[in-house]
């Protein structure tokens, strides 16, 4: 697949697609990669919790992903990191809005709502599961990129 039909593809990527120009970052949380992720969080549909958030860590978000499960998103910032992270890296779980049951969910990379269905990244896989009261359910894989290798283009494209 060529994804380099540059004018037709952005058209199409664009159609439908408009600036919210009314929308105003919440908070500054300094000028580097963090005011700009956090506040995409938020804008997103994520609420900051710091009240949940231990000394250890930058900040706790959270989001409703639905049948009584929250999503937290324990996100990091240290320059000593586990081996295979960067400097920013999140962690997820899964609480329910009810009671202390936690599913800890230390491998995924990334987590949101994708309509009614939660999806994750983990391994060099997208995932995807719908939620029950009982957790996650008809979980598959929506796609390994783990086959992908980088390819180097000259620009201009």
């Amino acid at each position: 697949m060529n994804w380099i039909n540059t004018e037709e593809r952005r058209k199409n990527i664009l159609d439908g697609i408009s600036r919210d120009k009314t929308w105003q970052p919440p908070a500054s949380y300094g000028g580097e990669c963090l005011h700009v992720y956090f506040n995409r969080l938020q804008r997103d549909g994520w609420t900051l919790r710091p009240d949940l958030t231990p000394d250890d860590l930058r900040a706790v978000f959270e989001k409703p992903v639905g049948s009584g499960w929250i999503l937290h998103k324990y996100c990091h910032a240290d320059l000593n990191h586990p081996e295979g992270k960067s400097v920013y890296f999140d962690r997820h779980a899964l609480v329910r809005d009810d009671s202390t049951e936690t599913i800890d969910c230390p491998e995924w990379e990334w987590a949101d709502l994708d309509g009614n269905r939660l999806v994750w990244t983990t391994g060099g896989r997208l995932h995807a599961a719908h939620l029950k009261a009982s957790g996650l359910v008809k979980e598959e894989t929506l796609h390994d990129f783990n086959d992908m290798t980088f390819s180097a283009i000259t620009a201009p494209y």
